[in-house]
């Protein structure tokens, strides 16, 4: 590789290397630079595409109602394929080979999943992003998967009998290695495997849009992972800080392989497993609200749930999905969709991070705007109270629009990715009242001898009060 290999974190389970060679689309006349918006799709079997296309849609009684005949009549692009949205992908390469295999780029469409009868997400995401794309301007889609592969199982031991970091390697990132090597972990040879691979996959197939005469621009990141950690309490329980790790180590080796520093702040959006993953594996819970806390803490990282994708009905036991593991390939074709939408929102004319200083707490670690006016929601600790608003160490605190802890400000003159900072500081003092002194009571005709005082301190004077309570006359 040019580059050295950093971070980068995205991968998809399943079985079955895709690397297809037919339906290659024609270079770009060199004198024609024109850019290509890429999205790298990452994870196990699920961004592999487990999805069968040969399978009957669930609630139908003719068999020959397939997953492939509705999708394709949904549109004709899924069957034929989307000449403004393409395709470079390999997956569940043996840790054992040599080499990676070869891919070329071809036009998305059905049956790019572990193998021709299966699917992943990228025939959903093509509908969705070849609304805004065309044949000069295409949007791009780099995968890279295995079936089974774990990010958190740094011995290679978790899923024995079915060792997949030993046949595929794991996901860890060098930041998670370098974590587990302090923790004293004993860590599997096949450790990195996936994130590696993942890598050279992608340099790969940024070259070959180079070779069609496409500038590549980084766009987003699709990651479908995390069912296999799901079914060990350690890695359930882990997966929140290997998953913040991953997504900073990516983020950082490719904006170094691309030599695009905007590809650090691109959209990262993470697929929540569904709960129902295995007939429901026991620490399912735990992984999700780890993916939830990661995209409430990391900038510009959100979540695609699955809540409503099952593919076990926990009620029946009646198998849903593929199998009781994937989606079913209709399923499948919505998460793609929603992985596209979410994608495209985190992208927009300014972007912003959002941290807080000590003494305080931000509800958004990010936030974005089109030039509309921005909101804040901070929280002070106790006896904190908001002194400054920095954006680019710029003090902007006059600037702003301010409602309890709450406040809003218009961006002018700022760049596409910026840095809001909060700073707090002590509250000040109440004033030190002196009441050493005694007061004298006033004497107020129509009053009770029986007076209340209150003192108040208005401007750094203070005043007595006298609270009288008029007698009722007989």
């Amino acid at each position: 590789m040019k580059k050295t290999l950093a971070t980068a974190v995205l991968a998809l389970t399943a079985a079955g290397i895709v690397a297809a060679s037919s339906g290659a689309i024609a270079p770009a006349r060199a004198e024609e630079q024109k850019t290509a918006d890429i999205y790298i799709l990452a994870g196990q079997s699920n961004a592999v595409g487990c999805s069968n296309l040969s399978q009957t849609v669930h609630g139908q009684s003719d068999a020959a109602m397939t997953y492939e005949s509705a999708i394709a009549a949904d549109d004709a692009r899924n069957k034929s394929g989307y000449n403004n949205v393409l395709y470079y992908g390999v997956t569940n390469v043996d840790a054992k080979a040599q080499s990676i295999p070869s891919a070329s780029l071809v036009s998305v469409k059905l049956g790019q999943g572990q193998n021709a009868q299966f699917m992943g997400p990228e025939v959903g995401m093509a509908k969705i992003l070849s609304e805004t794309h065309t044949e000069e301007h295409p949007a791009v889609i780099i995968k890279y998967a295995a079936g089974g592969v774990y990010l958190g199982d740094y011995n290679g031991a978790f899923g024995a009998p079915y060792l997949f970091t030993e046949q595929y390697g794991n996901w860890a990132s060098p930041t998670i290695l370098a974590r587990w090597k302090e923790e004293g972990k004993k860590i599997h040879k096949n450790s990195g495997l996936m994130y590696t691979r993942f890598l050279e996959v992608l340099e790969r197939g940024l070259g070959e849009v180079r070779a069609q005469g496409y500038t590549p621009v980084i766009k987003g990141y699709i990651w479908m992972q995390g069912e296999s950690d799901a079914e060990h309490k350690e890695l359930s329980a882990d997966y929140g800080k290997n998953l913040r790790d991953l997504i900073g180590d990516m983020r950082s080796a490719v904006a170094e392989l691309t030599e695009d520093e905007n590809a650090r702040h691109m959209p990262f959006v993470v697929g929540k497993i569904t709960p129902t993953y295995n007939g429901y594996t026991k620490w399912v819970e735990t992984l999700r609200t780890n993916q939830e806390t990661v995209a409430k803490t990391v900038p510009f990282v959100s979540t695609v749930e699955t809540d409503d994708l099952p593919v076990v009905d926990m009620k029946t036991q009646e198998t849903l999905g593929s199998d009781v593991c994937h989606f079913n390939a209709g399923d499948m074709y919505t998460l793609g969709k929603r992985f596209a939408t979410s994608a495209q929102r985190g992208v927009a004319k300014y972007a912003f991070t959002v941290t807080a200083g000590e003494g305080g707490s931000v509800e958004m670690c990010s936030v974005l705007s089109d030039g509309a006016e921005i909101g804040i929601i901070f929280t002070p600790e106790e006896g904190k109270v908001l002194a400054r608003v920095l954006c680019n160490d710029k003090d902007i605190t006059n600037d702003i629009k301010r409602t309890k802890n709450t406040f809003n400000w218009k961006p002018v003159s700022v760049s596409a990715f910026n840095e809001i900072v909060l700073e707090f500081q002590d509250k000040e003092p109440e004033p030190d009242l002196d009441q050493s002194k005694p007061i004298e009571e006033p004497i107020r005709k129509g009053c009770s001898s029986s007076v209340g005082f209150g003192v108040v301190a208005a401007g750094g004077v203070l005043a007595a009060v006298a609270v009288c309570a008029k007698k009722k006359k007989k």
